[in-house]
């Protein structure tokens, strides 16, 4: 079939559209602290005493165009297209990992907390739905030692998305491999659905 009539998608859930809407005003609200508290102490000793009004604005919007960045690239990672030769990602498509380029697929993520040393300071709960979660996630590792943690499950088609990209490469496929000391502190610092270069 033609990649443009077969392809699995992924998209935002209407939870996540919400929490994102939610959001965006406590996102803008923290990328203008700290510029509106410099603004505020620069005017302080004026005799208005307080900062004028084009420059509370000025502050709010530089603070809401952090905020469309930060809200932009969070969403963006919910996207995601599965065709017949490649892996792409992005609201715009501007992502795309050929899928002849993925040379290992392993099942499953490191199950310890992402923060070292909190093991002792998190719920037997809740250390337990983390690992779940990380062992249902995958990690592509392609050709160049780049490498790709995948969590898309709780989105909108993740889970068949997933599902047909293992069924896909099953040559490639890892299903009891033992990451090294090395690999486990670098996927436990990486942000879910975004490339790890090799360095």
């Amino acid at each position: 079939m033609k990649d443009d009539i077969w392809e699995i998608s992924t998209r935002p859930t209407s939870s996540d559209w919400i929490a994102y809407i939610v959001g965006f005003p406590m996102f803008t609200a923290i990328a203008a602290m700290l510029p509106m508290l410099l603004l505020q102490s620069h005017y302080v000793h004026t005799p208005t005493g307080t900062a004028p009004s084009w420059a509370i604005v000025g502050v709010l919007l530089f603070g809401a165009v952090v905020a469309f960045w930060f809200t932009s690239r969070l969403v963006n990672r919910h996207f995601w297209r599965l065709t017949q030769s490649e892996l792409i990602g992005g609201i715009t498509g501007k992502i795309r990992y050929p899928l002849s380029s993925i040379e290992k697929i392993i099942i499953g993520l490191p199950g310890q907390m992402p923060i070292p040393g909190t093991n002792a300071l998190v719920s037997p709960a809740l250390k337990e739905l983390y690992a779940e979660k990380q062992a249902t996630s995958l990690l592509l590792m392609f050709q160049d030692g780049a490498l790709l943690p995948l969590k898309l499950r709780a989105m909108a088609n993740g889970a068949t998305l997933m599902d047909e990209l293992v069924n896909r490469l099953q040559n490639r496929v890892a299903r009891d491999y033992v990451y090294s000391d090395k690999e486990i502190k670098i996927l436990r610092g990486a942000v879910p659905n975004m490339l790890i270069r090799k360095s």
